[in-house]
């Protein structure tokens, strides 16, 4: 079977991470996967790659398109031939985006708007959590809940001693961890700086980590040395975050966004707050009294009891090729 990947390539030239991963799983189990990126922003940027994308077809044969995010379909749709189209949205595209109150953004709800018409046209849809599932309420006979899968040879447990070490943080710090681009509206971090700051007084030796754009190589270091894992998201969809860093054993406190109460389960380690900064708070200060008396949490068993691992996802995905086919 051979399959096109269309995503996004407009991050240093280069497919997106996670996309790539998906990609490199499925080749695995044996299919044979070619990447095709798209370059420019917003929705006219995106739709002059049509022209690009329809001569690259007519001069390679695949058995189906796989687009991941809501705009590389719309182009992958305006470009196909008579390929099978699977189509993954990933959070914003059907969920809208925030500004930095919290509230949705108009040209959010326009690219909600324009997804859910799309959608009616493609073969089959991926989505990443129930929640998103329900946004499209029209396509139930074409759509499924795949949420992405974690590599295991990338994220497991490293032992804290060296995991510090590697990363040049310090043992007797409480090592909180913010992974992402604290500048992104929809990811909250301000919500993970002021709750942190009403812990000062109680832990004098608490340490904020912002970080970015690591290779995913190095991520398993951040993971495993931290003492808790910040996620204070206004949205998502199935974070990959949360699943990597379950994997690794760290403990987290996070919005209940997405599909991480399905993750978290009641699985000790893991803690659910509201959007309200004292109550983030509070969870942050349970969870960093969890990770300094208690042994390290069962996240990665967790993961592996909801056959998350790359392997069982690539398998679903191979499925849902194999239906259209």
């Amino acid at each position: 079977m051979k399959v096109l990947f269309v995503s996004s390539g407009n991050k240093k030239n280069r497919i997106n991470t996670i996309v790539y991963r998906q990609g490199e799983s499925l080749k695995k189990e044996g299919l044979t996967i070619q990447y095709f990126s798209l370059k420019g922003k917003g929705l006219l940027g995106y739709v002059k790659n049509v022209f690009t994308l329809r001569s690259f077809l007519s001069k390679n044969k695949f058995d189906v398109i796989h687009a991941h995010y809501g705009l590389c379909g719309i182009v992958s749709l305006l470009a196909k031939r008579n390929e099978k189209l699977i189509v993954s949205l990933m959070g914003d595209d059907i969920l809208g985006s925030r500004d930095y109150s919290g509230k949705s953004t108009s040209s959010g709800k326009i690219f909600i708007f324009i997804n859910q018409i799309a959608s009616r046209f493609y073969n089959y849809i991926i989505v990443k959590s129930a929640e998103m599932k329900s946004q499209l309420n029209f396509a139930e006979n074409k759509i499924q809940v795949i949420p992405n899968g974690v590599d295991f040879d990338l994220f497991y447990p490293v032992e804290k001693s060296i995991a510090l070490e590697k990363i040049n943080w310090i043992n007797e710090h409480i090592n909180l961890l913010f992974l992402g681009d604290s500048n992104r509206p929809e990811k909250n971090y301000k919500l993970a700086f002021d709750a942190v700051e009403l812990l000062k007084n109680k832990f004098k030796n608490l340490h904020l980590h912002v970080v970015n754009n690591q290779p995913t190589v190095n991520l398993k270091f951040y993971y495993s040395a931290a003492n808790v894992l910040l996620l204070p998201s206004y949205h998502e969809g199935s974070p990959n975050v949360i699943k990597e860093a379950m994997s690794c054993n760290c403990p987290i406190v996070a919005t209940n966004v997405g599909d991480i109460k399905w993750l978290f389960g009641n699985t000790p380690g893991y803690y659910l707050s509201t959007f309200d900064v004292s109550q983030f708070s509070v969870a942050i200060e349970n969870a960093i009294m969890y990770s300094l008396n208690l042994s390290e949490p069962q996240g990665k068993k967790r993961i592996v009891e909801l056959a998350l691992d790359s392997k069982d996802i690539a398998q679903k995905i191979i499925n849902v090729y194999k239906k259209q086919l």
